[in-house]
């Protein structure tokens, strides 16, 4: 999966960074989200792989999405990581109660 990342116009601190985070998580046991490793708005052929998809705690959901609005330097790729990270952002501040 980061191979297919790499060969995008990205910033490789954040790659990293996101890579290290799923990383951590892999052994994660408590409450998760589900969550596609390689963006499906970028990469709609990875929908279903099963290697696509982890499970991460919500808080490190929120982060990931906001790693990977930071990775991409490709306008058309960031807009769709920045339309990610707002869903996201409502949804979360919707399931707080702010």
């Amino acid at each position: 999966m980061i191979n297919k990342l790499k060969k995008e116009d990205v910033k490789k601190r954040w790659l990293d960074g996101y890579f290290k985070m799923i990383k951590y998580f892999e052994t994660y046991d408590g409450e998760w989200e589900k969550h596609h490793i390689l963006p499906v708005s970028i990469f709609p052929e990875f929908e279903k792989n099963p290697d696509n998809i982890t499970k991460i705690p919500y808080k490190a959901h929120f982060l990931c999405h906001y790693f990977l609005f930071k990775m991409f330097n490709n306008f058309k790729n960031k807009s769709k990581m920045a339309f990610d990270f707002n869903q996201i952002k409502e949804e979360k501040l919707i399931q707080m109660e702010i």
